[in-house]
């Protein structure tokens, strides 16, 4: 009877091997964004409330997925080998607290870098609007998606029609929402180009950090959507990259805000400083003051 259980249990656990993978990403990405938010609050920007109680919301709902994917492959993997809770095994609501918060932090950031955005171009409202409606659709059709699993309460209801098309639809205006930040920031820089070789230096540093940002959280989001579509549906491939992506998204913004120290000492140095008059605090997401370099 017991190596029944056992080969039973091997197979119905064989897809845990992505959500272990996913575990071990996320823990390393979530003791980046702990050393990040440590060395924010030790950089002493004089950053305003709103943005403090932000980041710490964020840091908060981070901690909270994290903690919630962990304790699903513990439930999975430990207490499901017991054959009173191995029924329990395909349950999918010990995870749906991870889903609604990985949607909520992508929106998140996304409204971060979408003030950010309407700032440095003088409060421009129609970029701004594009990237918050693209924002909240992916936020509600992933919602949308979460709760259709949490109603059915299995975790193969991801693969329905109905998950299929919110999924789907989270996952594309996700994806072209980071895409049209990215361009939006790269393209914002590039307007402010100096022929100062400092400043020019420090502006290339922008660019790339801009660049890296959007590319690694477009990767992850390219990831989803790809293995969701196309990976075997028992082996749940996607999750190795859908949890990690919160924090992915988390240290964007812990990382831009810390970057503004460095940044704002090489423009300080540069010549010519008297003629570069752009907001690095608005650009950066700090301060809605304008602050001279």
């Amino acid at each position: 009877m017991a190596s029944i259980v056992d080969a039973l249990l091997s197979e119905v656990t064989r897809p845990l091997t992505p959500i272990f993978a996913s575990v071990g990403i996320s823990t390393f990405l979530w003791a980046i964004s702990v050393g990040q938010f440590v060395r924010y609050f030790r950089g002493h920007f004089e950053d305003s409330r709103g943005l403090v109680i932000f980041l710490g919301i964020c840091m908060l709902l981070s901690t909270l997925q994290f903690v919630d994917v962990v304790y699903f492959f513990y439930f999975q993997v430990i207490r499901c080998r017991l054959p009173v809770n191995l029924p329990q095994i395909a349950t999918a609501r010990r995870i749906v607290a991870a889903n609604f918060l990985h949607y909520i932090l992508t929106a998140l950031t996304q409204g971060f870098y979408a003030v950010r955005i309407w700032h440095v171009t003088n409060r421009k409202g129609v970029l701004f609007a594009i990237i918050g409606f693209l924002s909240f659709v992916q936020l509600a059709a992933g919602i949308a998606c979460t709760v259709n699993t949490a109603i059915i309460d299995s975790a193969f209801a991801v693969y329905d029609r109905f998950s299929h098309i919110a999924q789907g639809i989270a996952s594309g205006t996700g994806l072209l929402c980071d895409i049209i930040i990215t361009i939006a920031l790269v393209r914002f820089l590039q307007t402010r180009w100096s022929a100062f070789q400092g400043t020019r230096l420090a502006l290339d540093k922008m660019v790339i950090s801009a660049v890296n940002i959007g590319l690694l959280t477009s990767i992850f989001a390219i990831l989803i959507l790809i293995t969701w579509l196309s990976a075997p549906q028992d082996t749940f491939l996607w999750t190795s990259f859908y949890y990690p992506a919160g924090q992915i998204y988390v240290n964007s913004i812990l990382v831009c805000l810390n970057a503004r120290q460095s940044l704002r000492a090489e423009l300080r140095s540069a010549k010519g400083r008297h003629l570069h008059t752009f907001e690095l605090d608005d650009f950066q997401g700090g301060s809605r003051i304008s602050r001279a370099i």
